[in-house]
């Protein structure tokens, strides 16, 4: 697992969970990266790399393969020409033409949430659906890991007097841990989430969602959680949008204009929707099914048919591009 810039945290959940990571060093050029990885990393030994970076682009990936791995990009802007034999963006509402001229021909794209890049306990917990009550009696906020413009902290001041369960979820990288203890008390509705493990029987558990147009809308839509969406960044307006459009939810406003009234006025507006919440959940039910991961690999592994990807020694590098 190879980064540039990382928080300490993650890198130290990285390593728990049994990787190995490989801090790039600052100051080396994109097309020296790949020649530094192949000593570091052992790309000479790898046979696919693996691209989720705003940062790289068909150059650095160009370096990379000619080094022997094949490419596989993770991408979510469509901004930017990609030199790989796997794309994939999960998004809702992108088309395949965003990267007619950004990808090469033989480029497999994998678009849309039906690729959504999921854990599997999300696929096994809709296979027995939650059951959704008519009625908002929990609700869970999750506004990304690091949420450095404290939504959480601004969604708990909003609702902790109000007579709902709140299951309130942050990252390891989240900067406000302390005055959000503080903000919690000690009410006995409110109950505080760190670098959680269990977020998809939590999802499981609300009735309501306020969270970000992020990747973790793919996770509510499998199971089904009608939400109330917060932008956090720009790259994220075409996923509240299509999410909008979709019916699987409703946009508060972006984190910049969005204040504490206007939380809470969209809470009771739809607590007292009941069709809406129904609508919304099947709604969000149709986009994703849990299944994306599974799809994404097996068209990994269909690029290596005679090898098994766990024990093999690597294939010949490809021929030239």
């Amino acid at each position: 697992f190879a980064y540039r810039e990382m928080p300490d945290a993650l890198e130290a959940g990285i390593a728990a969970a049994g990787s190995n990571p490989i801090r790039i060093p600052s100051g080396l050029r994109p097309d020296s990266e790949a020649t530094w990885l192949t000593s570091a990393a052992g790309l000479t030994e790898t046979q696919l790399v693996v691209v989720d970076s705003y940062e790289i682009d068909a150059r650095w990936e160009a370096a990379v393969a000619g080094q022997g791995p094949l490419v596989a990009v993770i991408d979510d802007l469509s901004d930017r020409a990609h030199q790989a034999s796997v794309l994939v963006n999960q998004n809702l509402g992108i088309s395949p033409a965003a990267y007619r001229t950004l990808v090469g021909a033989t480029c497999q794209l994998l678009i849309g949430p039906r690729f959504a890049l999921l854990r599997p306990e999300f696929a096994d917990l809709r296979r027995v659906p939650p059951a959704r009550r008519k009625r908002v009696e929990s609700v869970l906020v999750f506004l990304s890991g690091a949420d450095e413009h404290d939504l959480s902290g601004r969604t708990l001041r909003a609702l902790r007097d109000a007579d709902v369960t709140l299951d309130v979820v942050v990252g390891a990288a989240y900067p406000f841990w302390a005055a959000l203890q503080a903000l919690a008390g000690d009410r006995k509705n409110v109950r505080l989430h760190r670098d959680v493990r269990n977020l998809a029987s939590l999802m499981a558990a609300a009735d309501l969602a306020i969270g970000a147009p992020g990747s973790a809308s793919w996770e509510r839509c499998c199971l089904g959680l009608p939400t109330l969406l917060v932008g956090l960044a720009e790259n994220q307006r075409s996923v509240a949008a299509g999410l909008v459009k979709a019916g699987a939810a409703e946009l508060i406003g972006w984190h910049d204009g969005v204040t504490e009234a206007d939380i809470r006025a969209a809470v009771e507006r739809i607590s007292q929707d009941d069709a809406k919440l129904t609508k919304m959940a099947a709604a969000a039910s149709r986009i994703a099914d849990g299944r994306g991961t599974e799809r994404v690999v097996d068209v990994l592994e269909a690029l290596f048919p005679l090898v098994d990807l766990t024990t093999a020694s690597p294939p010949p590098p490809p021929p030239p591009r």
